[in-house]
């Protein structure tokens, strides 16, 4: 479903009406947080709140800890795309200790990636360009180098917007 975001919607909708009626459902924290990642990406920026919100909610019931580090830096992009850097550093802090808790590879993915955008953004070019460089690593130890997600994709692709040049 790579590139394809209509078919990905329909996928993710077919998910949420197979497990509407769990309360505690992990695909459904799940589509939820991949409709808020799409909404953020095509611009749809009150979508991508109520989608997030959503997940953090079954995240959060389900406990599902990567989930809501995953969660938080979404909100985080979000945040930044609509310029309010007000809570970014307080979702960035809560995610990047959880991620510390994890050892999770893809969850420090998303915590070095927001925080180098969130960096850029302050006027810290090389701070962003060490947290960007970091995770690159991570991305190439995980064999996502060369077609990262796409979620990473759109943040790589912020961060890099961002920098002077």
């Amino acid at each position: 479903l790579d590139g394809d975001a209509q078919r990905a919607s329909e996928c993710l909708e077919a998910c949420l009406e197979v497990h509407r009626a769990a309360r505690r459902s992990w695909p459904v924290a799940m589509a939820r947080l991949h409709l808020g990642h799409q909404a953020l990406e095509q611009g749809r920026f009150d979508d991508a709140a109520r989608e997030l919100s959503v997940a953090t909610l079954h995240a959060d019931r389900l406990g599902a800890l990567p989930l809501l580090s995953e969660i938080w830096c979404a909100q985080a992009r979000l945040a930044l795309e609509r310029r309010d850097n007000a809570p970014v550093e307080g979702l960035l802090r809560r995610a990047w200790a959880l991620a510390g808790e994890l050892t999770l590879p893809a969850a420090f993915v998303d915590v070095l990636l927001t925080t180098a955008w969130w960096r850029a953004r302050q006027g810290q070019p090389d701070e962003a360009r060490a947290r960007l460089a970091e995770a690159e690593r991570l991305l190439e130890a995980l064999g996502q180098r060369r077609r990262p997600e796409p979620r990473w994709s759109f943040t790589i692709a912020r961060v890099l917007d961002t920098l002077p040049h």
